[in-house]
């Protein structure tokens, strides 16, 4: 059953009142009745997931300076409690995680005491913003390029953690792991040209974490415990920047064969693809089915492309069949760019910012799986109508690469990214959508590829040689034809 306001209130009110103690403050009162009021508005109804596990969930507010969207940065004065505080279930405080994450920061413990989840408090010293420099002479030849500092202290960061989020201004918000310490470390999303809207990491000797997801206004971190380690369970801990703590979880048992879920977000949705997928309103359980295999003419599994709003992007492929359908509650799912039987043509790599879309269509048969003799890169006006679609996309020349399915193409501002390579160069490719001008640029480096990150109105940001870079549009040489 849903929690009740009335509950959620009640918890907020301990969790200001729970700060205000360890912490001190000027004003209990009006803090805990902030706090209640934030936990008023900010529920949808519902619960966090017991999931089939049977264990329930939290959802959590209160007044911390946890930073969110229109709040202040991560982090508050640099000196600290004595004792961790701990929200979100009755488990005893985690103590020793690592020099860098000291008592002040928060402990939730919704998804049971084997797992903490440990966010910075209000007098946790503020969390390091990005900050940029020139790129060194190996990452490009093209444009004006800046490359993401190494944290001051001499902390390093993990390429393979790279995210990218365009931010409800248009800016980027970028996802990077920090390893500061030992082998502990811990998450940081943030404007890449401002505050640190999140740091989040996980102590438990049971379960291991990554990041699963975020958008603009949320953030979800997949939880595993795989059977090789005993593990018998996965599952999901989220929340949205705006939120002091993470305010959904779900647990549930790992499946017979070993696999796990993956998760998705957005404001409004929290996506799960486990045995088809199923898209849930925050705070509830598994919400109606967005796409499943039974369904589909060609049975093909679907993953999960983008969540925008109350809408889900699925590409579906298998056995050299690929496409996008889309699905909201109210319509249902429907095909954008489907093929159905048809092995001579597929639409992969789908992406879209919500004003244009782009994709590479193939046409012909195929000498290998999904590669057709004729690969095109295509853009039409965002549209969920497929009949719109067909009728305004147009071609912006070849593809300049052959892709794997899952390597990102994503769109901003009119322009696109995406890898290219020869067989003695490769590099990031950038395309204007408006007349289909290309730039190619090169780094020095081979055989280093360049993974395409984002693209906002002022930047490309890109991943060459396990950092992140980026290059500023305005500054690109005349381009030309594919």
């Amino acid at each position: 059953m849903p929690l009740k306001t009335a509950a959620l209130v009640t918890l907020a009110a301990l969790f200001s009142a729970a700060l205000l103690a360890r912490c001190g403050g000027p004003s209990e009162p009006a803090a805990a009745a902030g706090a209640a009021g934030r936990a008023g508005r900010g529920g949808k109804g519902g619960k966090g997931g017991a999931g089939n596990a049977g264990r329930p969930g939290a959802a959590v507010a209160g007044a911390t300076a946890t930073a969110g969207a229109g709040s202040s940065p991560v982090g508050g004065p640099a000196s600290g409690p004595a004792v961790r505080t701990v929200v979100g279930g009755d488990c005893p405080p985690t103590t020793g995680v690592s020099p860098h994450i000291d008592l002040s920061w928060i402990q939730y413990s919704g998804f049971g005491c084997e797992l903490a989840v440990l966010v910075p408090g209000p007098l946790t010293p503020p969390i390091e913003p990005f900050e940029w420099g020139p790129c060194p002479p190996t990452a490009s030849t093209t444009g004006e390029c800046q490359q993401l500092k190494p944290l001051p202290d001499g902390g390093s960061v993990a390429a393979a953690q790279f995210a990218f989020a365009r931010s409800p201004t248009g800016g980027a918000l970028l996802a990077v792991h920090r390893y500061k310490a030992e082998s502990y470390g811990y998450e940081v999303v943030g404007e890449a040209d401002g505050r640190a809207l999140l740091a989040v990491t996980l102590a438990g000797k049971t379960f291991s974490w990554a990041p699963a997801w975020f958008d603009s206004d949320a953030y979800a971190l997949a939880i595993s415990s795989p059977a090789s380690s005993g593990g018998t369970e996965h599952g999901v801990v989220a929340g949205r920047f705006s939120d002091p703590a993470p305010s959904y979880v779900r647990r549930v048992p790992n499946a017979a064969n070993g696999a796990s879920s993956s998760w998705a977000v957005s404001g409004e949705l929290v996506v799960r693809n486990f045995d088809g997928i199923h898209a849930s309103r925050w705070l509830e359980e598994d919400g109606p089915a967005a796409y499943t295999s039974h369904d589909d003419p060609d049975r093909l599994p679907g993953y999960v492309k983008q969540v925008m709003g109350d809408r889900v992007f699925v590409q579906v492929n298998g056995n050299g069949l690929m496409g996008i359908v889309t699905w909201t509650e109210a319509e249902g799912e429907k095909p954008l760019l489907r093929y159905f039987g048809d092995y001579e043509k597929s639409a992969q790599r789908w992406s879209t910012d919500g004003v244009d879309m782009v994709w590479v269509e193939g046409d012909g048969p195929q000498s290998s799986i999904y590669v057709h003799p004729k690969m095109t890169v295509m853009t039409a006006p965002y549209s969920t109508d497929a009949e719109v679609i067909q009728q305004t996309k147009r071609s912006l020349g070849p593809s300049p690469a052959q892709m794997a399915a899952n390597v990102p193409f994503p769109v901003g501002c009119g322009y696109a990214a995406t890898p290219w390579y020869t067989d003695t160069a490769n590099g990031l490719a950038i395309v204007r959508l408006s007349d289909g001008v290309w730039w190619r640029l090169v780094p020095n480096l081979y055989p280093y590829a360049a993974r395409p990150l984002g693209v906002t109105c002022e930047h490309v940001y890109y991943e060459f040689a396990n950092q992140v870079l980026r290059v500023r549009l305005a500054s690109l040489p005349p381009g030309g034809l594919p």
